[in-house]
């Protein structure tokens, strides 16, 4: 096939990821959508839309999820009482048919060569307007969200989710999985799927010029009452949602420990609270060292390196999961800021991650382990050093978003090539 440019109708229809948010699952939406424009194609994006006033890349074309009419029966049921998990279920299915519209008309006006969509539980609109209209659908799969949400929510409607999944692992020319635990759970579902590993990544010109800010607490907007920490002090950092899955209690335990070695120690926490935030103050004044870590709360993406450059030393203490699917964005931004990095030797961050050479590697879920790998590291600067400059090397050389665009533009080239398109 010829370079050309393609034109790309990019469907998030997951209410729970906005276009504009900080999480994880926005960045990585935007990282894609903005990758792509980059590269010269056109991209009409469809997703939920907060009102925001930064400018586009040129190429992108922004249409709210908001435009969808919502179910009035749904509605009053909800204010009758009925149970909010339900309401929410079939709300997220019973969309299908509005959104169906939605893009059908985009497709009139501009005509697609291919149809990118993230998985959303319940989602099928791109799957049915790819048939209709002899388009290829790449389907991105981001977690195993009908076991996630059997496991961490109230998911009422498991037949239907799984239903729809299998619809879709079935019906999508090109799966792409960001990590290999996720490409085989896609394949025991749907054995005949083609699936490519395609992990997130970063972009590593955020991090060419980053500067550390002074003083750290200020840039998060939570200025604490009273001074935290001093430019001598050695200072660990996290960075992520407050999530049971993240470890962040496992990382109080070591760092607890390892200040009773190391006093002038500081750990702060940037990331949204969330519900467990209340929780770990609770550890942390119980453990006495509540006035030697700081909860920076919800920060910009925007900010991030900066804090980043700010750290001694970069933590990623994920727990022991016998089924850890992540691609963790953190791991990219850690060894792009060029910093060292601890983290839980564990599913794909084992593979990126080169022990003793881009990072060091503990077993999960091991918080005398992890406090002494802080120990180490707080009292050899020159291991610090080599680990970072290593892995932020192996960052912008290999993991940039750059890099994964390409990959994923080769895709999207191979699957529009294998069927004749229809427009109009």
């Amino acid at each position: 096939m010829n370079a050309k440019a393609l034109r790309i109708l990019y469907l998030c229809a997951d209410r729970g990821i906005p276009y504009w948010g900080s999480k994880g699952s926005s960045i990585h939406v935007r990282a894609v959508v903005e990758g792509l424009a980059q590269a010269g194609h056109s991209v009409d994006v469809v997703a939920r839309l907060d009102s925001d006033d930064r400018r586009l890349d040129a190429g992108i074309e922004l249409h709210g999820l908001e435009e969808i009419e919502e179910d009035s029966l749904l509605d009053a049921a909800a204010r009758l009482g009925a149970d909010k998990s339900a309401i929410a279920e079939l709300k997220a299915f019973s969309r299908n048919p509005y959104l169906e519209r939605l893009i059908d008309g985009l497709y009139v006006h501009q005509g697609y060569d291919v149809v990118y969509e993230r998985y959303s539980l319940f989602g099928l609109a791109g799957l049915k307007l790819a048939r209709r209209k002899g388009l290829p659908l790449v389907l991105e799969v981001n977690a195993p969200l009908v076991e996630e949400a059997t496991k961490h929510r109230k998911l009422l409607l498991k037949e239907v989710a799984r239903a729809v999944e299998n619809e879709l692992f079935a019906g999508a020319d090109q799966i792409i999985a960001v990590s290999e635990p996720l490409k085989r759970y896609i394949l025991k579902l749907q054995p005949r799927a083609r699936v490519a590993v395609i992990p997130n990544g970063v972009s590593v010109e955020a991090y060419d010029d980053a500067k550390a800010p002074a003083p750290l607490w200020r840039d998060s907007g939570r200025q604490p009452s009273k001074p935290f920490g001093g430019p001598s002090d050695f200072v660990v950092g996290f960075l992520g949602r407050l999530r049971p899955w993240h470890g962040v209690d496992v990382l109080i335990d070591a760092f607890a420990s390892f200040v009773q070695s190391e006093a002038r120690s500081r750990l702060v926490i940037i990331g949204d609270e969330g519900n467990l935030g209340t929780e770990l103050k609770e550890k942390c004044r119980q453990l006495g060292i509540e006035n030697q870590v700081l909860f920076t709360g919800a920060v910009s993406h925007d900010s991030i390196p900066s804090m980043l450059s700010a750290m001694d030393v970069l933590v990623a203490p994920y727990p022991d999961m016998p089924d850890f699917y992540f691609s963790a964005l953190k791991i990219f931004e850690y060894m792009a800021a060029g910093k060292a990095i601890i983290a839980s030797r564990i599913g794909q961050i084992a593979e990126v991650l080169q022990h003793e050479k881009t990072g060091l590697l503990v077993t999960a879920g091991n918080a005398a382990a992890l406090a002494e790998a802080m120990l180490r590291l707080a009292r050899d600067p020159e291991v610090r050093k080599v680990l970072g400059e290593n892995a932020r090397r192996e960052a912008f050389q290999k993991h940039s978003w750059q890099n994964r665009i390409g990959q994923i533009t080769d895709l999207l080239r191979q699957v529009i090539g294998e069927r004749p398109l229809a427009h109009g």
